[in-house]
């Protein structure tokens, strides 16, 4: 409720308000104007709204036709409703694997309007982007994360609406970092080593190692055993 009041003789006053457009206020749509009550001297007038909305925002003015100054001036800010940004996922994000997490930007209903999530990266290139009436669901997907993958990733929800003069953003960042398992490819049986080599497991793949008395990369191993017997033993054993 805004409230006017005249202090002055000479009679009771015509008072008037007028709206942010510029023009006299008439009871109707959610605003009532209520009659003049004077006390003494003073009139009081009141301009009541029934549920605010965006619709009133605005600068309101109470004229009157008996006292100088003229007019007096009230301003209605109406707070604007944020968008809510929910980020879901259903699995971590490990390298050498899928991932996708999703970006949800949901209005109230106060503020009915279409909505589109956009996933942003750190170059400011739109990467997904999708569209929705009062909420909207943009997904961040890879086939095969990789650790060139992580960073911050941006999502943007805008909303547009017939209660906004101009479009309403908000955002939240995400700070994507990638596990890298370890897996033991000797253990498994995953490597490539040379039956005459030793594999060594490492942090990320594994070392292949020919054995004493083997010489090559590890993946082939050529030369003369340690443990083989030599020629004049063989030919003692057979005299």
């Amino acid at each position: 409720t805004l409230t006017c009041q005249v202090n002055g003789t000479g009679g009771t006053p015509s008072i008037e308000w007028v709206g942010p457009n510029s023009q006299p206020i008439v009871n109707g749509s959610g605003i009532t104007v209520g009659d003049p009550v004077t006390v003494g001297n003073v009139t009081t007038s009141s301009l009541m709204f029934s549920a605010i909305s965006l619709f009133d925002n605005g600068r309101y003015m109470c004229r009157n036709d008996l006292v100088f100054p003229s007019t007096a001036t009230r301003t209605v800010r109406v707070n604007v409703p944020q968008p809510e940004i929910v980020f879901t996922s259903a699995l971590a994000p490990v390298v050498g694997q899928p991932y996708q997490i999703d970006c949800s930007g949901t209005v109230p209903d106060s503020l009915s309007g279409n909505v589109t999530a956009s996933w942003i990266d750190e170059t400011g290139a739109v990467i997904a982007s999708q569209q929705g009436i009062g909420s909207a669901t943009a997904a961040l997907s890879f086939n095969m994360l990789q650790l060139s993958d992580a960073g911050t990733y941006t999502c943007v929800v805008t909303v547009t609406s017939n209660l906004l003069n101009r479009p309403l953003r908000t955002s939240r960042s995400l700070n994507l970092t990638i596990e890298a398992i370890s897996v033991d490819e000797c253990a498994q049986g995953l490597d490539n080593c040379d039956v005459n080599a030793m594999c060594i497991d490492l942090p990320q793949g594994f070392q292949c190692i020919c054995n004493s008395g083997f010489t090559a990369d590890g993946t082939t191993c050529t030369g003369v055993s340690l443990d083989t017997p030599l020629l004049s033993n063989v030919v003692q054993s057979i005299i």
